[in-house]
């Protein structure tokens, strides 16, 4: 019997391999990174370099619009035009797309990928804060975690209907667990004024209140049930954002400020940052806060420290439900 040809699979891509860069592919036009370690003398690992690495499905839009190819292109070579991700801290790549995407409320009143409280964020300026928000714990430990009613889901039972109401869907949380939730937001308001530092807090402060009338709403106020799911995860978020703010008064400017230029050990109980920014990722590292950094592949240093090469999206997956 004759045996047939076996035909290669033929290239998803015209990078070439090596490419302008002078790295292979695979045929799919996956990039083969290579593990790498700088020479002794060489070897202090910095916030620029990959504990992880990840390249991500989706490529960057070319602002130059010319339609002239660089003179040092092969004929019908192209440059590769995916981002990479690497970390200098964390070995897992979370959840990073550079296009729009829709955002919709969950059943559990939470917005997914667009919640501070579910995913690490891009990071901007005027929400500086939030890399530091504690990060939901491994389902094993969560019932025993201190702030485990920062991460919990109303349930039927926790549901009390109002009586004598033409809406059959309206009602008020269970007393016990708002009164639990009262007393947790008056913990908090008062750790925030127990700080003696002379500057002004103004927004830790606006925030704990914002939190202690959130706790308020959910003892006194009827809602329908739906509302009530939202309410609760609203005032987890204000929770854990006034927690936030409390902890960088208390650490995370310290850690900044730091005299000696310490890098502090990356803490994972925090939830860390997304940035394009060179300053930010620099910050991230030497404050120890997870960051991951996405650039361009021409951006990549070629004596880059590389010790894990990891696929993109949730390599620790959250439980999300809704």
């Amino acid at each position: 019997m004759a045996s047939r040809t076996v035909r290669p699979d033929p290239l998803a891509h015209s990078y070439g391999s090596p490419d302008v860069f002078g790295r292979y592919h695979n045929p799919n036009g996956d990039t083969i990174f290579q593990f790498h370690e700088r020479p002794e003398g060489e070897s202090e690992f910095t916030a620029y370099d990959a504990l992880s690495l990840a390249e991500l499905n989706e490529a960057y839009r070319a602002l130059n619009s010319d339609p002239t190819p660089p003179p040092y292109l092969e004929p019908g070579q192209t440059i590769p035009k995916r981002m990479i991700v690497t970390s200098p801290n964390m070995c897992w790549m979370p959840f990073i797309s550079l296009l729009p995407r829709p955002v919709r409320a969950r059943a559990d009143g939470r917005f997914a990928w667009a919640n501070f409280t579910v995913c690490p964020q891009w990071f901007i300026d005027s929400q500086w804060h939030l890399p530091f928000v504690k990060a939901r714990p491994p389902e094993a430990t969560i019932k025993n975690h201190e702030l485990s009613f920062c991460w919990w889901d109303l349930g039927d039972n926790h549901f009390v209907e109002a009586k004598g109401s033409a809406f059959r869907d309206l009602g008020t949380l269970r007393e016990d667990i708002a009164d639990s939730l009262r007393n947790e937001a008056r913990k908090l308001q008062s750790a925030c004024r127990e700080i003696k530092q002379l500057k002004d807090y103004g927004r830790l402060f606006y925030l704990a209140n914002k939190t202690v009338d959130a706790a308020l709403q959910l003892k006194f106020c009827t809602f329908s049930k739906h509302d009530l799911v939202y309410r609760i995860a609203g005032f987890q978020c204000v929770y854990l954002e006034t927690l936030t703010m409390f902890d960088w008064h208390t650490k995370w400017a310290f850690h900044l400020n730091e005299p000696t230029g310490k890098i502090h050990e990356v803490d994972e109980s925090i939830m860390g940052a997304i940035t394009d920014s060179t300053e930010c990722i620099a910050m991230l590292y030497r404050v120890g806060a997870p960051g991951w950094y996405v650039r361009p592949p021409a951006n990549l240093s070629t004596n880059m420290i590389i010790r894990m090469i990891v696929p993109p999206g949730w390599e620790k997956m959250p439980v999300i439900q809704g």
